[in-house]
């Protein structure tokens, strides 16, 4: 995630969120909580495919990052976000 962080100019992100495994997840993937500074990861996702961990973490990191630079106004999966995914070179899917 530093690398991220650092592409996005905030390089402190990875000292400033904290994540979490969750068995519970079955419909969704990950999730970034900004009122808890936390990014919540599928917990079947760390045996998984690595590229697909890759995805998720980079989408849920980009959340925060956008939350961080632009606060809480920013669209979710707006211009903001798109923009993070593509320079991270990851795709920028919604859904999977």
């Amino acid at each position: 995630m530093v690398q991220w962080a650092v592409l996005w100019g905030v390089p402190n992100l990875g000292n400033e969120i904290s994540l979490r495994l969750s068995s519970r997840f079955r419909r969704s993937l990950g999730s970034y909580r900004a009122s808890r500074a936390e990014i919540t990861l599928a917990a079947w996702l760390v045996n998984g495919p690595a590229d697909l961990l890759n995805e998720v973490l980079c989408h849920e990191a980009a959340h925060a990052a956008v939350h961080f630079v632009h606060g809480e106004h920013a669209k979710p999966h707006g211009n903001e976000w798109q923009r993070f995914m593509k320079q991270a070179e990851v795709p920028a899917r919604v859904r999977i």
